[in-house]
């Protein structure tokens, strides 16, 4: 799987890294915003972590992150002929073959 971090990295530069993101176009993309990681799969976006969005210049620019990105998945789902619903498959625990 391809991880994209960029909990590090500026607002300035963190935009690239941001249009490489295609929503519901492959089943390798994650993004990380602080503790957050964003995964795009073809049928579903999953946010897993936390992410704090401070009432500074930081947390501003965490924020217009998220929103680029979120804009970017209803884009998405607008310009696609959707289902009422997909149906997801509950993850399965596989036994350890080797115990």
């Amino acid at each position: 799987m391809k991880h994209t971090s960029r909990s590090s990295i500026p607002a300035q530069e963190s935009q690239s890294l941001e249009s490489d993101i295609k929503p519901f176009e492959s089943e390798s993309q994650v993004l990380s915003l602080g503790n957050l990681n964003l995964e795009f799969r073809l049928d579903r976006v999953s946010f897993i972590g936390d992410l704090d969005i401070t009432r500074d210049q930081q947390g501003l620019a965490l924020a217009h992150q998220l929103q680029s990105v979120l804009n970017r998945v209803v884009q998405s789902l607008e310009s696609a002929e959707l289902p009422e619903r997909v149906l997801v498959k509950e993850k399965s625990i596989t036994k350890n073959p080797f115990n």
